[in-house]
C-alpha cells in the first residue's frame, strides 16, 4: 500500500501504517505534534481561523494513519436539491446530506489525495495572504493531476477545490480562490474600497461616471470583498440586468443610458459568475434600486433569471451574498410570444436538451413556490420557443 497516491502524499511509508493490537490502542491516545504556522492576519482574523483548520483537518488524518484507519472525509453535498431549503426567498443549503470521500474506496484515493493537495496549496495562500485565480490552480495542478492518473482538465480542478471549500464550510472566495470575471457594467457608478480606512483614505476600484455608452469590466476583486469593505455611489434609479452579450452591446449602441438616464446596464455574459452576482447584490443591498431582468424565453434564460434572484444548487451554502430575491423577470416571457407576431420560421421546436431543461426547472422548490414563474415555465415546456 505504500505506493497508494494518498500515503505517497502525505510521505507515509507501508510499514509505518502496520502496527500490533496492542500498539494500535496506544497511537490512540498519542497525537502527532504539529507546528502551527503563524500566518498574516487580515481585519477579521480569517487567514489565522481557516489555517487552523487545515491544520487540524490534516492532524485527524495523521491520526488516523497512525491508528491504521483508512483516513476519510465528510462534506456538504451540493449537488441535490433536497439539501436546500427556501427561505426568505433565497435557496439556501441547509439540509445534512452529505458527501463522503474513504481512503477505503480505492475509487476515492485519487480524489483525497487532490483534496489535500489542495489543501496544502490553500494553507500557503492563507499563510502567505495571498490568492489565486482557479486557472494558476490548475496549472500548478498539472504534475499532481498525471501523477493521480487525472486527465488536465480545469473542470476536476475545480469539481476537488469545490469539495474543498464544502469540507472547510467556506465559499472559496473566502479562501483566495478566484474565478476570472466574465461580467461588464454600464452606467453611473462608483465604487470605492475602504481597505485604508486604518489610513482614512479610500480608493476608486471601479468608476463608469466618465464612460458614456462605453462598457468596463467588472473587477475580479470583488468576488472576495464583504460589503462592507467597500461602498457603491450611483445616481441610477433602475438596473437592467442582460443575459447575453450581443443584447447588452445592442443596447448601449441604441443608447439605452440615455434612453432610460439614469439607469446601470449589468450582463453576466450568459450564466454569471460569482463577481457579477456579488456585485449585483452588493448594489440591491447598497442602493436598494428595482432590478429587472432581461432573458431569452428559453430554459437557459429563464434559469439565468433564477439564478440571480434564488441563488444556484452548487452555491447554496452562500447565497446569503450571492442571491438577490428583488430582481424581477422583464421578459421575454413565454406568454408573449403569441402576442409577437413571429413568423413560423422565427420559432424553433425546444428539444430533448431543451425540453429536459425546462422539466427540470418544474420541479425547482422556488418555481413551484411561485404560482406566475411556474405557469410561464410550463407554457414554455409545452410550446415552442424564440
Amino acid at each position: 500500500m505504500s505506493s497508494d497516491p494518498f500515503f505517497k502524499f502525505l510521505g507515509v511509508k507501508g510499514e509505518e501504517k502496520c502496527c500490533s493490537s496492542a500498539g494500535k490502542s496506544e497511537m490512540r491516545s498519542q497525537k502527532p505534534t504539529i507546528s502551527r504556522s503563524q500566518p498574516c492576519m487580515d481585519a477579521g482574523g480569517r487567514s489565522s481561523v481557516i489555517s487552523n483548520k487545515i491544520e487540524d483537518i490534516v492532524l485527524d488524518v495523521l491520526v488516523a494513519l497512525k491508528n491504521g484507519i483508512p483516513p476519510r472525509v465528510c462534506f456538504f453535498n451540493r449537488h441535490i436539491w433536497e439539501n436546500t431549503s427556501l427561505e426568505n426567498m433565497i435557496m439556501k443549503g441547509t439540509g445534512d446530506s452529505c458527501v463522503t470521500v474513504d481512503f477505503a474506496n480505492p475509487q476515492s484515493r485519487a480524489h483525497l489525495a487532490l483534496m489535500f493537495w489542495l489543501l496544502s496549496n490553500l494553507h500557503h495562500q492563507m499563510i502567505s495572504g495571498s490568492s489565486s485565480l482557479k486557472r494558476e490552480i490548475f496549472y500548478k495542478s498539472l504534475g499532481i493531476l498525471k501523477s493521480l492518473g487525472y486527465p488536465s482538465s480545469q473542470s476536476i480542478v475545480d469539481s476537488v477545490m469545490s469539495d474543498v471549500g464544502a469540507l472547510l464550510s467556506l465559499p472559496l472566495r473566502h479562501l483566495g480562490v478566484l474565478s476570472s470575471s466574465r461580467g461588464l457594467i454600464a452606467g453611473d457608478l462608483q465604487l470605492l474600497s475602504s481597505h485604508s480606512a486604518d489610513l482614512g483614505a479610500s480608493s476608486v476600484i471601479l468608476d463608469t461616471k466618465s464612460m458614456g455608452n462605453e462598457c468596463c469590466a467588472i473587477p475580479g476583486d470583488i468576488a472576495s470583498m464583504s460589503n462592507e469593505d467597500f461602498a457603491i455611489q450611483s445616481s441610477a434609479k433602475l438596473v437592467l440586468i442582460i443575459e447575453k452579450d450581443a443584447c447588452f452591446q445592442k443596447l448601449l449602441d441604441d443608447g439605452i443610458l440615455e434612453q432610460l438616464k439614469p439607469c446601470l446596464l449589468i450582463t453576466g455574459r450568459g450564466y454569471p459568475d460569482v463577481c457579477t452576482r456579488r456585485l449585483v447584490h452588493s448594489i440591491w443591498k447598497q442602493l436598494n434600486l428595482p432590478l429587472l431582468a432581461l432573458v431569452d424565453a428559453d430554459p437557459h434564460g429563464v434559469e439565468i433569471m433564477l439564478i440571480y434572484r434564488f441563488g444556484s444548487l452548487a452555491m447554496s451554502k452562500d447565497a446569503e451574498e450571492l442571491a438577490v430575491p428583488a430582481v424581477r423577470w422583464l421578459g421575454v416571457h413565454p406568454s408573449d410570444i403569441p402576442n409577437l407576431g413571429l413568423s413560423a420560421h422565427s420559432l424553433l421546436p425546444l428539444g430533448r436538451e431543451g425540453n429536459a431543461k425546462a422539466e427540470a426547472l418544474l420541479t425547482r422548490p422556488y418555481v413551484q413556490a411561485h404560482p406566475q414563474i411556474y405557469n410561464e415555465m410550463f407554457a414554455l415546456h409545452t410550446r415552442l420557443r424564440v
